[in-house]
């Protein structure tokens, strides 16, 4: 028998482990955008990384995958400091991909609302000019 248990009770956990507090980084997110440069990057709080495990909590289940590779924006994804259990996020196209345990499971999100959210966490330290590219990737529906 499987249990389903929600994100934010590892993402909590994991965020504990490491000693994130509201003010420590609790996650670093990552934007592919780039081909053979590195790709920019910010550090989330330990209250932004509970605000992103809350949102994916209210996502559905889906089958599937992400799409792979390409040139151009590429998605997010996002890395809890600290954790040595695994949990990664990835987001990208309306779909949002969540590891934890060793385990995977694929969340719709027709909104794009986590990619969205995720590119206002990190407007500070992106130029204006890739946050504008971004914005116009993210008006485009989910496929």
């Amino acid at each position: 028998m499987r249990v389903n248990v929600p994100v934010t009770l590892f993402l909590s956990l994991a965020l504990l482990l490491a000693g994130c507090g509201s003010a420590s980084p609790g996650a670093e997110v990552t934007l592919g955008i780039y081909s053979g440069l590195p790709d920019p990057s910010w550090s989330l709080t330990g209250s932004q990384a509970r605000t992103l495990a809350g949102m994916l909590d209210r996502l559905e289940p889906v089958e599937g995958q992400l799409p792979e590779g390409g040139l151009g924006y590429r998605g997010f994804a996002v890395e809890l400091a600290g954790s040595d259990m695994g949990e990664a996020v990835r987001a990208d196209a309306g779909l949002v991909e969540v590891t934890r345990l060793g385990g995977t499971r694929l969340y719709q999100d027709p909104e794009r609302s986590v990619e969205r959210w995720l590119l206002e966490t990190g407007r500070d330290s992106l130029t204006p000019e890739i946050v504008q590219e971004i914005e116009h990737s993210l008006q485009e529906p989910a496929p």
